[in-house]
């Protein structure tokens, strides 16, 4: 049975429960029209189906359902049912709603007796105080008349003017009243800074959010900085940090820990003595925020710290048998002494105490300064820190230590001992560290047995944000030792002058082809660390061999990109229904994989990226948005990142050029300064190559280059568009096959990829295919 709800949906009831799978795609219907979209009822015996353009009044339609089949796989036979849409008397304009909020829009809506749209219909429409209320769409169909308040509270007249298909003509006067604006301005952080020091991560709330950091506590005695705070307004970021102009109060709940003063717009914070505080500032308004706040001590030197507990050392080095030099590493190694405050910080040392240092035994000697890797005669009596006189000197919070071996002498277990004495009258040490030596006796004349390697063990694309790590290795710079059979070292072969000495690294022979990594003048790096950044999606490891005076040892580099880029993809399989807007009449392709923004719904921030200040950028949606902040359907596309989570992409990376934006991205300029990816290495592309063909298409000559229809269906793109014909929709099924972070198989793989090479970078694990209707008023 079948009967018309309006205009453009119909209802279908089935003696029984339609089988899963069946959409828009199983349905018919006559008059020059298309099925654009079917929803069901929860019993699936109902479905509501939606016609591409307006029917006739009064004329009969039939309806045809077909390639339906049950569980076993059996077709059921075609089945057709039919309806007549009726304009009843009794036409009712109305608006949807007459009491607004500011912002706030409506629609119109013309039914007849029987509540059905009368769509077919002409609306003039005009507001007789445009500051109050404005209106659009006057002089068409009533769905797309909009009825929006201003920022005014008031009441204002709105007069609209009705003609029905027949001629007669309906007048309307509507009193909108537009309420009183309220705003809630909620907190969302805050930091205290200078405000000359604001850069992009405090641009806005979005961006503090995202990138910045909260500083809440001040050193008592330190310089005044600003109270930085930033909001939601009606649960909608803020495109700056709030402003305190508005401010009529500011206290500090204990001033003897900090000041709070109101500068201009300003609040300026001076923290006095250790303790805690909270700034309560009363706005114009009378509400009132709070910040607590702490002030710590200021840092004292407290302690020291070491960077070693053990040293083991050779009583000889083989490169000189004078034992008139030493060789760092083999019979000579240096420790650092670290002044540290309460925090356990570095802090410079000051004058007011003092370090010593000493050893247990005539065996080792210590120096502090003029001990190069050149020779130890040149070190004057002073250098050497003897009893007595062992006394250190700081550079600022550091201080270096020598521990030298005595020729022909061998130690075990001999004790280094750093004592810091808080005065320098003070007789007993506020704090001791220790250190353990042992000195190896070894015999220089004796080849190289193996040799010891000090090396990273791994590198990283994205080493520029990660503390220690490097994103290449030189093996002729690093530290190189000949070991004996025993494993204690004879000598530094990195800096070695006889031939075949010196080291020299290559690639294993089954690592040559690495898709990654090389090493390239005994240096391990990536090919490209651009491209590693952007395309390597996880962790692997080649061998490294490295030949030091005739021996090699192979050593096993992991490389990886700490960086989250793209690594999973997955296409929505539900049947997608896209209405174009009455001043649009196609839509691209990657637009409809991707989505389209709408700029309307989203929040838009201006000058965050230094090389257009007047450029808006997209920093959030709306609470409110419909559909996500896109226009029509949300994306098709989700991607996953190498952390594992749901990477943004679209209109939900933070920064995003409003000018020819696409919603085809994962990441932008502004985001790669933010994260510290904008030098040396960057990210090659933002965007993703889409694999995919179409299918089943009702009406071949709406799949256009944008100019013209395609000759050839397979040469369809991202690129290509959809330009419906007015009143019939263009059907189709979108398979999609691949989806790849751009220029991934070019770049990685060459220009001739395999199979199997190019099906590496397929971030899609199996094909997906959908049903898409795209239809224009």
């Amino acid at each position: 049975m079948e009967s018309a709800i309006n205009a453009t949906t119909a209802r279908v009831t089935f003696n029984k429960a339609v089988p899963s799978g069946v959409d828009f795609t199983n349905f018919d219907i006559d008059g020059g029209l298309t099925i654009t979209n079917v929803e069901f009822s929860s019993d699936r015996k109902t479905a509501t189906i939606t016609s591409s353009s307006d029917f006739t009044r009064n004329q009969e339609y039939k309806v045809s359902v077909f390639g339906v089949k049950d569980a076993e796989g059996n077709e059921y036979p075609e089945v057709t049912g039919a309806f007549t849409w009726e304009v009843a008397e009794g036409v009712t304009v109305a608006l949807e709603a007459s009491t607004l909020d500011q912002g706030q829009t409506v629609g119109l809506t013309v039914k007849d007796e029987a509540g059905k749209d009368v769509k077919d219909a002409v609306v003039e429409i005009e507001s007789y105080n445009t500051n109050i209320v404005g209106v659009s769409g006057s002089g068409s169909a009533p769905s797309n008349v909009k009825v929006t308040a201003k920022n005014l509270a008031g009441t204002a007249d709105v007069v609209v003017k009705t003609t029905l298909p027949d001629g007669s003509v309906l007048s309307n006067t509507f009193k909108v009243t537009v309420k009183e604006a309220v705003t809630t301005i909620s907190n969302a952080g805050y930091t205290l800074k200078a405000a000359s020091a604001l850069g992009l991560a405090e641009a806005n709330t979005v961006a503090f959010k995202e990138f910045g950091s909260a500083k809440t506590s001040l050193v008592e005695g330190s310089s005044t900085v600003q109270l930085i705070a930033f909001g939601e307004t009606n649960g909608n970021p803020d495109t700056a940090n709030i402003d305190f102009e508005e401010v009529t109060r500011v206290v500090s709940s204990n001033p003897v820990v900090a000041t709070a003063v109101l500068n201009d717009s300003d609040i300026d914070v001076t923290p006095l003595r250790q303790g805690s505080t909270t700034i309560t500032v009363t706005m114009k308004d009378g509400s009132r925020k709070t910040f607590p706040i702490t002030v710590t001590a200021q840092p004292e030197l407290k302690t020291i710290g070491v960077d070693a507990t053990t040293i083991s050392l050779s009583d000889e080095n083989r490169s000189d048998s004078s034992n008139l030099t030493f060789h760092e590493g083999v019979d000579g190694a240096t420790f650092k002494v670290t002044a540290l405050d309460q925090f356990n910080k570095e802090i410079g040392f000051g004058t007011t105490g003092k370090v010593t240092v000493s050893s247990s035994t005539d065996g080792i000697k210590l120096y502090q300064d003029g001990v190069t890797a050149d020779n130890l005669t040149t070190v004057t009596q002073g250098d050497q820190l003897v009893a007595g006189d062992n006394t250190i000197e700081f550079d600022g919070s550091e201080a270096e230590v020598h521990v030298v071996a005595s020729k022909d002498t061998p130690v075990r277990n001999a004790r280094v001992t750093v004592n810091y004495f808080a005065k320098t009258t003070d007789t007993q040490p506020t704090a001791t560290k220790t250190i353990t030596v042992n000195v190896a006796d070894v015999d220089p004349t004796v080849s190289t047995s193996a040799i010891d390697v000090v090396t990273v063990s791994e590198i990283d694309a994205n080493a520029q944000n990660v503390k220690g790590v490097e994103s290449e290795f030189d093996f002729s710079a690093t530290e190189v030792y000949a070991l004996d059979s025993k494993g204690n070292r004879l000598e530094l072969l990195t800096d070695a002058t006889v031939a075949g000495k010196a080291p020299t690294a290559t690639i294993a022979t089954e690592n040559a082809s690495d898709k990654f990594v090389a090493v390239t003048d005994d240096t391990v790096g990536f090919k490209n660390v651009n491209h590693a950044l952007t395309y390597l999606r996880s962790a692997n490891t080649v061998n490294v061999e490295v030949v030091a005076d005739g021996v090699k040892k192979v050593l096993p580099i992991t490389y990886k990109n700490s960086a989250v880029v793209p690594n999973k993809a997955t296409v929505s399989t539900t049947a997608t229904s896209i209405k174009l807007a009455n001043t649009v009449d196609s839509i691209s392709f990657e637009d409809l994989i991707f989505g389209q923004a709408d700029f309307e719904q989203l929040i838009l921030d201006n000058a965050l990226d230094a090389a257009s200040d007047t450029e808006s950028h997209i920093i959030g949606t709306l609470k409110n948005a419909k559909n996500g902040g896109y226009k029509y359907n949300k994306p098709l596309v989700s991607i996953l990142g190498t952390d594992g989570k749901s990477l943004a992409t679209g209109i939900n990376v933070y920064g995003g050029a409003v000018t020819e934006f696409t919603a085809n991205t994962w990441n932008n300029a502004v985001v790669n300064e933010l994260k510290g990816l904008d030098t040396p290495a960057t990210f090659t592309t933002d965007e993703f190559e889409v694999e995919f063909m179409v299918a089943n298409v009702n009406d071949s000559s709406t799949i256009t280059d944008g100019t013209n229809p395609l000759a050839n269906l397979s040469a369809v793109d991202l690129s290509s568009e959809v330009k419906p014909v007015t009143g019939k929709a263009t059907t189709f099924t979108l398979v999609v096959t691949g989806i790849y972070t751009k220029d991934s198989v070019v770049n990685i793989e060459g220009g001739a990829p395999t199979t199997a090479q190019k099906a590496a970078h397929n971030l899609l694990a199996a094909p997906a295919q959908l049903n898409v209707s795209v239809s224009a008023e």
